[in-house]
């Protein structure tokens, strides 16, 4: 314990790819020619409503208010409509409104991208598939998509990229390893594969590999944000706070609504004792990206925060169970977490409940604690961390 886990960004997993081919529906953007379809014509028409889910379906996706951009984001990105406006959908995660035909309906993306597929089997359209396959989770049918791209050009380092990062969601390191050394023998000035074979080093815990990585990331590309982000998650696992958290501030100064980081500097503020900043940033997380992760983290702070004032036992068991239903309870920790939210509002028969379920789910769960959890609840008490705040420097090199 805690529960609460930093979260990180192989550059999305899978970066805006250069091709080397020309073609008549390229455009350039950003120095790299990108082929693009200039309408979503092969997606079915779809009436959208507040409340609708929709995925991106271009790279570096323009999110707007008036004529500035707020954000760009990657194709496969899921996102939930607030308002609509004419040719425009408002996502209030990105504080800004992106157009109509740089989306599609979530239920109609893998549809969308197969058919561009069955218009032309090429190297692009498979990476393209592939990409959408890895943000959903679908890690073998993003693997298979890779492996056919690359069959159809061995020559471009982001399909290796793009497969390496792949493999390291489904923790075969060391083919990632293979993959990434090959990307950066074909392109080595391309920062997202040394942030991506990064996140694999840290994997393995070999974090001075990873940092090494990350450096180089930052040289190549000073605006990466998500670079800053792993790189903090580094230093923090080596107890660098102060490194730390200047990584997490830069990576949100350079991307105002990157949820990981957030999320990230909360857990850090919780390891020093801040939580007032600590709850904030759970906060903010949620804000930009409503997802598991970051219930789960809010969650576990509001049942077991050592100061008073910042525990809400209700709330926490809203979010746990929002977490657990979202992840299908299929992750253990977020069941630890409801257990300790309904302990703290005195309903000491589900927290033991689902602390046994915890238990049978995983062995090793909250083996350091759990003996401390099952005596509270055993004795109608809650459980409350038992924290004492690291220093800033705790460790430096």
């Amino acid at each position: 314990m805690p529960t609460a886990k930093p979260t990180s960004n192989q550059a999305s997993q899978t970066p805006e790819r250069p091709t080397t081919r020309q073609n008549p529906t390229s455009i350039l953007a950003f120095g790299l020619t990108l082929i693009v379809f200039h309408s979503n014509a092969m997606a079915e028409k779809f009436h959208y409503k507040p409340g609708d889910k929709v995925t991106t379906i271009k790279w570096k996706t323009e999110f707007k208010v008036g004529k500035e951009v707020k954000s760009r984001q990657e194709l496969g990105e899921d996102f939930v409509v607030e308002k609509l406006q004419g040719n425009w959908l408002y996502i209030r995660s990105k504080a800004g409104w992106v157009s109509r035909d740089d989306v599609v309906a979530f239920e109609q993306a893998v549809s969308y991208f197969t058919k561009k597929l069955d218009k032309e089997r090429s190297d692009t359209n498979y990476y393209d598939r592939g990409c959408l396959w890895h943000k959903r989770g679908e890690y073998d049918l993003a693997i298979s998509d890779f492996n056919d791209a690359i069959r159809l050009d061995p020559d471009d380092a982001a399909l290796y990229n793009g497969r390496g990062s792949a493999y390291t969601s489904t923790k075969q390191l060391e083919r990632a390893m293979v993959d990434f050394d090959k990307a950066i023998q074909l392109d080595p000035s391309n920062a997202m594969v040394f942030n991506n074979r990064g996140f694999a080093f840290a994997d393995k815990k070999q974090y001075d590999r990873a940092l090494a990585d990350y450096d180089q990331a930052i040289r190549l590309d000073p605006t990466l944000a998500m670079a800053f982000n792993n790189r903090g998650i580094a230093y923090a696992d080596k107890k660098q706070f102060d490194r730390a958290l200047a990584d997490y501030d830069q990576a949100i100064e350079l991307d105002p609504t990157l949820a990981m980081a957030f999320n990230n500097r909360g857990i850090c503020h919780h390891k020093l004792g801040r939580y007032e900043q600590e709850i904030a940033d759970y906060e903010r997380a949620i804000q930009f990206e409503p997802t598991v992760p970051h219930y789960n983290n809010l969650a576990w702070y509001l049942a077991t925060c050592p100061k008073q004032d910042f525990r809400d036992g209700h709330r926490a068991v809203t979010l746990a169970k929002k977490a657990c239903e979202l992840c299908n309870w299929k992750e253990t920790s977020y069941v630890g977490t409801l257990a300790a939210a309904y302990a703290r509002v005195g309903d000491f028969t589900r927290a033991q409940d689902y602390l046994d379920i915890a238990i049978q789910m995983d062995a090793t769960y909250a083996k350091d604690s759990r003996a401390k959890m099952k005596e509270a609840f055993d004795n109608e008490q809650p459980y409350t961390e038992s924290v004492t705040p690291a220093s800033v420097d705790a460790s430096k090199d």
